[in-house]
């Protein structure tokens, strides 16, 4: 979405991959297997979605969402909560999906979904001041959280009690930056 958004997409070949397959093509380039990668000219590959964003805000320049000076900090730690929110949706998902019933940790994700409540009600109340305008990493980081969390887990659990942060999500997802990446099963 950044790369759309900024301009550079242009400059970016996107290749389809899969995780969790031995013949991944993301494989040759990160061991690790983890999407999104980014392979710069020179052959290093960045690999979280973090640091992903801050190599293409820098190389945007003026077009650049994050702002620049104490703006650009106070937008990266509102990226950063984001992104943390969604390891924690990330720790649930595998919790449920890649362990059988009687295996799960009951412990471990009623942790989990209190954590994700909070954060969900914290992502609510920043509906009006880091939800808003202008437009920076965050919303994108958030709007692809709340993609992954209605394609794999319950989305009305985010959504309950949350009329105006899915309304939000809802205004977002009209981009066409998201569309073009909406997340897919594979």
């Amino acid at each position: 979405m950044l790369a759309r958004l900024t301009g550079q997409i242009g400059d970016i070949e996107e290749i389809e991959t899969t995780v969790r397959d031995p013949n991944a093509p993301v494989l040759v380039y990160n061991p690790t297997g983890k999407v999104p990668t980014l392979v710069l000219d020179d052959g290093t590959a960045l690999s979280e979605s973090l640091l992903i964003t801050t190599y293409l805000e820098e190389r945007a320049g003026a077009r650049a969402l994050n702002g620049r000076g104490a703006a650009r900090w106070d937008a990266l730690g509102f990226d950063a909560f984001v992104t943390a929110t969604a390891d924690n949706v990330a720790w649930m998902f595998r919790e449920l999906t890649m362990k059988e019933a009687d295996k799960q940790s009951p412990t471990f994700l009623a942790l989990e979904r209190g954590r994700a409540q909070r954060n969900y009600d914290a992502l609510a109340a920043a509906v009006d001041t880091q939800l808003g305008a202008p437009l920076r990493t965050g919303h994108l980081t958030a709007a692809a959280l709340f993609a992954f969390v209605d394609l794999f887990l319950d989305g009305n659990v985010w959504r309950k009690d949350r009329p105006a942060l899915a309304t939000w999500y809802e205004r977002f997802r009209e981009r066409p930056a998201f569309q073009e990446t909406e997340p897919a099963t594979s």
